[in-house]
């Protein structure tokens, strides 16, 4: 049946091999509201002593944020070669555009004619460079609005859920390679005020406030949060800052 999904070719998940759990979920997700061949695509997950200061040399947070920094290496870089690698697929599937997931995407239950709508507009932009499912806007670059549903992202955080175009895989991956930064940090800083980027409005896809996969710990906001309310508040602040 043809449906506003069948505009993508192409649907794949970023899963870790021992997250058999999260793959279950998504999957069940995405073949509910009819996500064209979903595609799970196992996490890269590097070894430490493979990863250089190179690797890292723009990374935004440091080891104050999680009790062990060397695990978060491992998970940004990861998350970073991870996306490379769903990119170099679909350049070698020679596929038109593709969307790609983290296993910790939760769809919202509007997401079918939200998206749909959304992909009506994109469709009139026939130039563009990448789409949205969602993402935390930051004000200083605010988006622009382009229709009731989709919106033009000059700065915009979080890559659980996003697609990219067949014309912009050459330049994208190009980028990429050059990457030192946080994948999601990278993407606001970097690609979208230089690009046509867009993204659903409302957001249709959200990210899990489940534990990361990143630091493979909770983050510190969920930590001792009882026993030290003034730590939550300043954490929260920080994190604030950030976004």
């Amino acid at each position: 049946m043809e449906t506003p999904l069948n505009f993508f070719r192409a649907t794949y998940v970023i899963n870790l091999d021992k997250r058999t759990d999260r793959w279950t979920s998504i999957q069940h997700q995405l073949t509910t509201y009819g996500f064209p061949s979903v595609q799970r695509v196992s996490a890269c997950r590097p070894d430490i002593s493979h990863i250089t200061t190179d690797n890292y040399a723009n990374f935004h947070y440091g080891s104050d944020r999680w009790e062990s920094f060397e695990g978060y290496l491992r998970g940004a870089v990861g998350c970073l070669q991870s996306h490379i690698k769903v990119l170099e697929t679909a350049i070698q599937a020679e596929l038109d555009n593709y969307l790609v997931f983290e296993d910790d995407t939760i769809l919202e239950a509007n997401s079918h004619s939200l998206l749909g709508n959304a992909l009506k507009t994109l469709q009139q932009q026939p130039d563009w460079d990448m789409f949205y499912l969602g993402g935390r806007h930051r004000s200083r670059r605010k988006p622009v609005t382009v229709s009731e549903n989709l919106l033009r992202i000059r700065c915009t955080y979080q890559t659980h859920a996003y697609a990219v175009n067949r014309p912009f895989y050459t330049i994208l991956l190009h980028a990429l390679n050059q990457c030192k930064a946080e994948i999601d940090h990278f993407y606001a800083e970097k690609i979208h005020p230089k690009h046509r980027v867009f993204c659903c409005h409302p957001a249709v896809a959200i990210q899990s406030d489940s534990q990361s996969d990143i630091t493979q710990q909770q983050p510190l906001s969920e930590k001792n949060s009882t026993r030290q309310p003034w730590l939550k508040k300043l954490v929260r602040l920080i994190r604030n800052r950030t976004r």
